[in-house]
């Protein structure tokens, strides 16, 4: 493990060992919706999904309807709720 690697980063490699299937990222949270929200951190684990940007797997895509992650996005929910506690978005 390389000491410098961040805690999204080390989230990310996690699951695409575990799960091949999904498309894992990390990216920034200036390049989101979530810049100005000093509880997120600053990096973020996304999963696409039929071209979709899964921050908040509990969440729709227009954020506006809560989700089951896994019947909505194919995402099971032990990853589901590791990627909600570590970004820190929730549905509002």
């Amino acid at each position: 493990m390389n000491d410098k690697e961040s805690a999204a980063e080390l989230l990310a490699t996690e699951i695409r060992a575990a799960y091949p299937n999904l498309s894992v990222t990390v990216i920034e949270k200036n390049e989101t919706a979530y810049v100005d929200q000093a509880d997120v951190p600053d990096e973020l684990v996304e999963i696409a999904v039929r071209g979709i940007s899964v921050i908040d797997p509990y969440s729709s895509e227009c954020t506006c309807f809560p989700v089951d992650p896994e019947a909505y996005y194919g995402i099971p929910q032990a990853i589901a709720q590791r990627v909600s506690e570590h970004n820190r978005v929730a549905f509002r």
